[in-house]
Order: structure tokens, then C-alpha cells, then sequence
């Protein structure tokens, strides 16, 4: 799991997340809905899905609501309730979760008739069976090794898709504010910002450079091809 960003319910984990991306990219900005797409590849809804959790500050339910926690946990953010579940509920909610079962497959191979029992159980609201604690088990120990190659693979990714998001969103931002007229060279700049900018304008004119040189390199491959 990610380095702790932020320990708290799983609420204000997720108020977190979305005060975080709304910084990097606001709403209503271009970089907005790309901000959004490692949630929304993580837990296979839609962006319009995620739009309105983001606007109405709610939480999804049942299955979606456990894949939200497995992507916050993975981020690097602690949900005190999903800590506090015993050992053997917690590694079975991540089995469906992280996409190894569904919850339909769940509830068959526990044999809950409702899906809302188990879900209900996977947050701790519920108690079960000694029965069922020991298929849960069963079911956990067959495929844990698959589970933590999953949790590696998606971690990895994860950190891709927010680092190469989180420079190009950062770099969205600025152009926004500097179009908008809101941070200009006719402002008094402290002394150490005007080093800054000065810093930032060439790296940016360097990472230019090599795109460009980067871009023509691919289409000669291409022409001699």
C-alpha cells in the first residue's frame, strides 16, 4: 500500500481525495474529467457517476462502496472503519475489492441469498457464522497470492496515472490562472518567486525542446519503416 497521506472515516477520506483533485484541477476546468479517470477505471462506473459523488459528497453502495475503499487505501489513505475490521472479513472484502471476485460470485460461494447481507457484514455491521468466517478464510488463502500481485500491478499503475496527472493537471492550472489575467509580471513578485519563474520557464522551454526532438525522431522511425 501507498505511503499514509491521510488517516481518517472513510467519509472524510473520500472528502479528502476530492478536495485534493479539485486543487489540482477544478471543476469546470479542462483537466477535470481526466483527473478523475484512475477512479473511474479502478471502480468500473462512469465518469458522470464519479462527477455526481464529487458534487453531492456521496458515497457509492455495496460493491462499488468496497472497490472506493480498496482505491483510497491503495492511494495511501487509511479508512479507520476498513482497518478496524477483523483480519479475515478485511482480506475477503479485498478479494472483491480489487477485482478477483464479484459480489455475486461472493455471495454464492458463502451462500448469502441477499447481496446486502454480505456487504453489510464486510463493513462490520453485521455478524456470521463461524462457517462462514472459515470459508471466507478458505477462500482468501487459495487466491492471496494472486491478490497481492494485483494489489502490486494496480499500485503501480496507480502511481503512474496520478504522477504523469498531477504534473500535467498542475501545469493545466497555471496555464488557466495566467490566461485569466489572475498572475501577471505586473504584479510584485518577492524575490525568490522571480527566481522561480525564471526556473520553471526554462525547464519547461528544455521539456518542449525534447518533445519536439522526441516527436520528429518517432515519425523518421516511421518514414524509414
Amino acid at each position: 500500500m501507498g505511503k499514509e497521506i491521510f488517516r481518517g472515516h472513510l467519509e472524510e477520506c473520500f472528502d479528502h481525495y476530492i478536495e485534493t483533485l479539485s486543487f489540482i484541477a477544478p471543476k469546470g476546468t479542462r483537466g477535470s474529467p481526466e483527473a478523475k479517470m484512475p477512479l473511474v477505471g479502478f471502480c468500473g462506473v462512469t465518469i458522470s457517476t464519479v462527477t455526481r459523488w464529487f458534487n453531492q459528497k456521496i458515497l457509492p453502495i455495496g460493491e462499488i462502496l468496497i472497490k472506493l475503499t480498496c482505491f483510497l487505501q491503495l492511494l495511501g489513505y487509511r479508512v479507520i472503519e476498513f482497518e478496524r475490521l477483523p483480519q479475515i472479513r478485511r482480506n475477503f472484502a479485498e478479494l472483491i475489492g480489487f477485482g478477483l471476485l464479484s459480489g455475486q460470485e461472493a455471495c454464492q460461494l458463502l451462500g448469502y441469498k441477499k447481496s446486502n447481507s454480505l456487504y453489510l457484514v464486510l463493513q462490520g455491521k453485521e455478524g456470521m457464522s463461524q462457517e462462514k468466517k472459515e470459508k471466507m478464510w478458505e477462500v482468501w488463502k487459495k487466491r492471496r497470492v494472486e491478490l497481492e500481485q494485483r494489489k502490486s500491478e494496480l499500485e503501480k499503475k496507480l502511481v503512474e496515472e496520478n504522477k504523469d496527472a498531477s504534473v500535467w493537471q498542475l501545469i493545466r492550472r497555471l496555464l488557466d490562472i495566467i490566461e485569466a489575467g489572475e498572475f501577471s509580471a505586473e504584479q510584485n513578485w518577492p524575490e525568490l518567486m522571480v527566481n522561480d519563474v525564471f526556473r520553471l520557464g526554462t525547464c519547461l522551454s528544455d521539456l518542449a525542446s525534447q518533445k519536439v526532438l522526441s516527436t520528429k525522431k518517432e515519425v523518421d522511425n516511421e518514414k524509414e519503416v
